[in-house]
């Protein structure tokens, strides 16, 4: 079962493109291979991640960009509810305190709401940007779009899952499974911005996705409105909730390893007859090999 993740905001490194991509793979198995709820039935599972971070960062820099207006505008609409009444001073510091006020008011650690914010809305900002001096939109569909052929599996997360959403519609892409986790697609600043454009108010599977399961942390202040997905996207098959218990009820390797990921992933693993066993690296991403009843020799390649 070969396996294809696209990552969200933040996941920049310092490195080649495809040491990063090795990088990020081995982390999303780790996560896997701690889940308590997968079904290790003899499933050998190729991982691999397409890595697009560094083509959001601005030639010449590494690391955070500006807020451009893009970004600011949709920050603003966030956390419209917890604005002072009379805000006062440049408007990066006005968002960073309504953010800390909303963070407060869920419960959530405040400074690491305020920074995962900041990164959340420039990144996604950058991606949808279809104009300007810096648009890397196409360059990362078309990377990420060269990737996910051939996948069995496709599971997004975050902005990640707004890159698959418009590579899949791109290039229509056949894939039996899309998964979604902690998706922002129904975000009321972010739906109207996609491509392609909503119809009559509302997306729709891409044509090539067989099914399409979506699963968010009902507390996941990202992935909203509850249950949004389903109900601004047509044909979207599992709109499941799953509590994933951390900081910002967001970070992707809970949701590797919670119930209704691996009753989806288990799902597809039972439709595949490889045996084997162990972790391997296999090119760019990294292969799990779940043992079955009778060992086996892994398969060639």
């Amino acid at each position: 079962m070969r396996i294809v993740g696209i990552h969200g905001v933040g996941n920049y490194l310092p490195e080649s493109a495809t040491q990063a991509a090795q990088s990020k793979a081995a982390a999303w198995l780790s996560a896997i291979q701690r889940s308590e709820h997968l079904d290790r039935s003899g499933t050998e599972v190729d991982l691999r991640i397409a890595y697009y971070a560094h083509l959001l960062q601005p030639s010449g820099r590494q690391g955070a960009s500006e807020l451009d207006s893009d970004a600011i505008d949709m920050w603003h609409a966030f956390v419209t509810d917890y604005l002072p009444r009379q805000p006062q001073g440049p408007i990066r510091s006005v968002l960073h305190h309504a953010s800390a006020v909303m963070a407060r008011a869920l419960g959530l650690n405040e400074r690491a709401a305020v920074s995962f914010l900041e990164l959340f809305f420039r990144e996604v900002a950058t991606f949808l940007r279809t104009e300007g001096n810096f648009a890397p939109k196409q360059h990362i569909l078309a990377r990420v779009g060269s990737m996910i052929a051939g996948a069995d599996v496709i599971v997004a997360h975050s902005l990640g899952s707004l890159v698959a959403y418009e590579a899949l519609w791109k290039y229509r892409t056949e894939v039996p499974l899309l998964v979604t986790l902690g998706s922002p697609l129904a975000m009321p600043m972010i739906f109207p911005r996609l491509t392609p454009k909503p119809v009559e108010n509302l997306g729709s599977r891409p044509p090539g996705v067989q099914r399409w399961v979506n699963i968010a942390d009902p507390e996941d202040f990202v992935a909203i409105p509850r249950l949004g997905v389903s109900r601004r996207f047509r044909n979207v098959d599992e709109d499941c909730h799953d509590s994933v218990k951390t900081v910002l009820r967001h970070e992707v390797d809970k949701y590797l390893q919670g119930a209704e990921f691996a009753r989806t992933l288990n799902s597809m693993a039972s439709k595949s007859s490889a045996s084997s066993q162990g972790i391997s690296k296999v090119g760019s991403g990294w292969c799990l090999c779940w043992p079955g009843p009778q060992l086996e020799q892994r398969f060639p390649r």
